[in-house]
């Protein structure tokens, strides 16, 4: 039997948002975000690219924790991210994260879709090509892929 290490919710919450707001994940996704061949998505805001695709990751952070851990860690995570962003001066993206929860239902067989999809037509505007949903479902696809990895060398416990 593998044991694995066990990290608080805050601890890890911790840890997953300061890479979000990370300025390495910013330049990471600045760059991205230029290079991408959907002119819409080069045209947008980059203050509003950034806000949203980190609502996003959030939501497919928080739907990951949700599906591993059952709603008691569930509710200390959400927690744990409305103290951070508010600590951050990131009420903007606290504001998204509902939208983007609904998002999430909005295709019940993928709601990955779903958030990429929302994504996509804030970003551009509607505006958008299929090609740039898909990517940007593989990008949150690649998030969910990463928060799966985690939780197979840790375990989260409660702060209670």
């Amino acid at each position: 039997m593998i044991f694995k290490r066990k990290i608080s919710v805050n601890e890890y919450c911790k840890t997953r948002l300061d890479l979000l707001f990370s300025s390495q994940q910013t330049t990471l996704w600045l760059q991205l975000k230029q290079s991408w061949p959907d002119n819409a998505v080069v045209m947008a805001s980059d203050s509003s690219y950034l806000k949203n695709i980190r609502a996003a990751h959030i939501t497919v952070l928080s739907m990951a924790v949700i599906k591993k851990y059952g709603i008691d860690i569930a509710l200390q995570m959400n927690r744990c991210i409305q103290d951070y962003l508010d600590n951050h001066d990131q009420e903007e993206i606290n504001s998204l994260l509902p939208v983007y929860d609904k998002a999430l239902s909005t295709i019940p067989q993928d709601g990955i879709l779903g958030i990429a999809q929302f994504l996509a037509a804030v970003i551009c505007h509607d505006n958008c090509s299929q090609d740039t949903i898909f990517a940007l479902g593989g990008q949150l696809y690649g998030a969910l892929e990463s928060i799966r990895a985690d939780f197979k060398q840790i375990k989260i416990v409660s702060e209670l």
